[in-house]
């Protein structure tokens, strides 16, 4: 008898940290999640009801003529949004649960880990995205129009990388002919779906080949045609007849964009990618600060590379205090809202350069956001792991940045900063792998995120679904802009 219920107990231990079971536990609440989410006025409804007006090539041809080259999510919107809607939740919910296995195999590929270990990062790269802010899930992945442009186009970008993650970690490694297709498709998809996502990844793809090559003095040719694939790809998509005319049209929104001298497009960029980073992308940043530090504190004895590593996790603890509301206390409210303006990002002109309150946050978030990469090649020295997660770092930046190029910076809301919280996101991943007890950071983590959806599923069970676009302040910007 008690063999039997040992073998039992084994068994269901088994089960229970099964990284299948979490996959599995994951499909079905994001299932539950889309099956909530109705079409919405906007956006949805007009889309809905293009297979009504148009042949599915017409429609096509008139919107790559006459509004921009992501045909792939045109063709998607015209048929999901429309007589097969009903594929739309079972799509969602396949491409992110295939999204987070290509993740979780990131992460764990050629690591010995024990299944217990396993599971906890199968959770951590299902559930992390939850602790992003709502402000910018909900219009990248809880919005139909937001998932055809945001959710699925990241999915498949994820999917396409996979073979570069994977070489990168073991140059000898030879690319299985089924997924030398599906990143090929991937990769061709993405490009004629979202340029945002498009141009990081062929970014960091001719980054990754031209430090293999460096380092192995060969050429990857099948990740060199898979580069040569996404960037013509992504050329003829961005060359449609109606690129310029959508870019155009969007001037409407900022008028006076084009006739900004470089120093008022440097103070745009500037007061755009501060408040995107640390007042939409705050909880991965807020992570990655503590674990870059924590590394870099266990693997250094040096007294000023500690003070960095305490300075690190100090800006982490600055952070956090961010999400404290003031009380009632007269004196501690004064506090908390002189505190605050130091998460606040005015338009930088000649006179708010001589207000040091104006400028000090930008000074100490732009030091602070130094950091993390700092700590990277402190800690790990001129390795692979150092230049990759560098990559992903800078790639993350640069996301923000590139939206600042397009006069529908602000117009676009904060679904535009999905990108660049994955890529911190990802990048956190990778981080905790390297603890060597990274459980408790983990499951604060696995938790937050999973606290967070499932108050939304509650909020939406009780007052119906509500969508947050999180459009920035523009306040300070001495020029008309329109949401």
């Amino acid at each position: 008898m008690q063999p039997d219920l040992l073998n039992d107990s084994r068994c269901f231990k088994k089960i229970i940290f099964s990284p299948a079971l979490a996959f599995v536990l994951f499909a079905v609440l994001m299932f539950i999640i889309f099956n909530r989410i109705p079409l919405m006025p906007g956006d949805d409804l007009i889309v809905s009801e293009m297979h009504l007006k148009y042949k599915f090539l017409d429609y096509m041809s008139y919107r790559y003529n006459t509004w921009s080259g992501r045909l792939f999510t045109d063709s998607l919107n015209f048929f999901i949004t429309g007589e097969f809607f009903f594929l739309w939740k079972w799509l969602c919910t396949g491409m992110t649960v295939a999204a987070s296995f290509a993740l979780y195999k990131w992460v764990t590929i050629g690591k010995e880990m024990s299944r217990t270990r396993k599971c906890l990062f199968a959770y951590l790269c299902c559930l992390g995205f939850g602790i992003i802010n709502t402000n910018v899930l909900s219009p990248s992945v809880f919005w139909v129009s937001g998932t055809t442009s945001y959710l699925l186009p990241f999915a498949m970008g994820v999917i396409a990388f996979t073979p570069f993650v994977f070489t990168l970690k073991n140059p000898e490694y030879r690319t299985k002919t089924w997924l030398k297709v599906v990143s090929v498709l991937c990769a061709v998809f993405l490009s004629f779906s979202q340029e945002q996502v498009a141009l990081c990844m062929i970014g960091a793809t001719v980054a990754t080949l031209i430090y293999l090559l460096i380092k192995t003095r060969k050429v990857n040719w099948f990740l060199a045609a898979l580069t040569a694939a996404a960037a013509v790809s992504t050329l003829i998509a961005m060359s449609a007849p109606g690129e310029s005319l959508r870019y155009a049209a969007n001037f409407g929104t900022f008028p006076l964009y084009q006739f900004l001298e470089i120093k008022q497009k440097l103070a745009v960029m500037a007061h755009y990618t501060m408040n995107t980073l640390i007042n939409q992308s705050y909880l991965p940043l807020m992570f990655l600060w503590f674990a870059s530090g924590w590394m870099l504190l266990k693997k250094t004895g040096k007294k000023g590379l500690k003070a960095l590593a305490i300075a690190s996790i100090v800006v982490s603890c600055v952070m956090l205090l961010r999400q404290i509301n003031p009380a009632d206390s007269n004196v501690f409210g004064i506090y908390m809202q002189n505190f605050q303006q130091l998460f606040t990002f005015n338009y930088l002109s000649a006179q708010s350069l001589l207000m040091p309150s104006q400028i000090l946050p930008y000074i100490f978030w732009g030091v602070s956001l130094l950091l993390i990469p700092v700590n990277f090649w402190f800690a790990w020295g001129r390795s692979e792991r150092s230049f990759f997660y560098s990559l992903i770092y800078i790639a993350a930046i640069a996301s923000v940045i590139l939206m600042t190029f397009s006069p529908t910076l602000y117009l676009s809301g904060a679904r535009t900063a999905h990108l660049s919280n994955m890529l911190l996101l990802i990048l956190l991943y990778f981080m905790l792998t390297q603890f060597e007890k990274p459980t408790k950071l983990a499951l604060i983590i696995i938790c937050i995120a999973a606290i967070k959806l499932i108050f939304l599923l509650t909020l939406w069970n009780e007052t119906g679904f509500k969508l947050w676009y999180g459009v920035l302040d523009v306040s300070s910007i001495p020029f008309k802009v329109t949401y």
